[in-house]
């Protein structure tokens, strides 16, 4: 069944440990970047770069590089920011369910620019479920 996220809102920190709880495939990493296509490239644009259409028609403030200031980001802290939103971003927990969030997150980390096979190549033992963070 599904976990709840119990990071609360307000204390990024603790999202920081979160590992990525589902396992990193050629299928995953493809859905992901669909999923990403469809709720977030309009701002962040395709490559991450923070130069997505309504960046560059300035409806919207720059949102950071993946491959710059929010190259550093983990999985957790990725996670939370699409949960909880952030700045100018607001929660997307009520429009993307957890699976997909995640996916999204897989895909995100190749945009910051992890190679696909050091990502797959994280095993179950790498990975924790959100709950076992606290």
């Amino acid at each position: 069944g599904k976990k709840p996220f119990t990071i609360p809102k307000g204390d990024r920190s603790q999202a920081k440990a979160i590992k990525m709880p589902i396992p990193y495939s050629e299928t995953s990493l493809t859905e992901g970047k669909a999923y990403y296509e469809i709720f977030c490239d309009h701002c962040h644009g395709a490559k991450g770069d923070g130069k997505g259409a309504l960046v560059v028609k300035e409806l919207f403030l720059k949102p950071p590089a993946y491959n710059g200031p929010a190259k550093d980001l983990t999985a957790g802290e990725i996670y939370y920011t699409v949960y909880y939103g952030k700045g100018m971003m607001g929660p997307h927990a009520s429009q993307i369910v957890e699976d997909k969030r995640w996916k999204i997150v897989q895909y995100v980390q190749t945009l910051q620019g992890n190679k696909v096979e050091d990502l797959m190549g994280i095993n179950a033992s790498d990975t924790l479920t959100v709950n076992s963070a606290q």
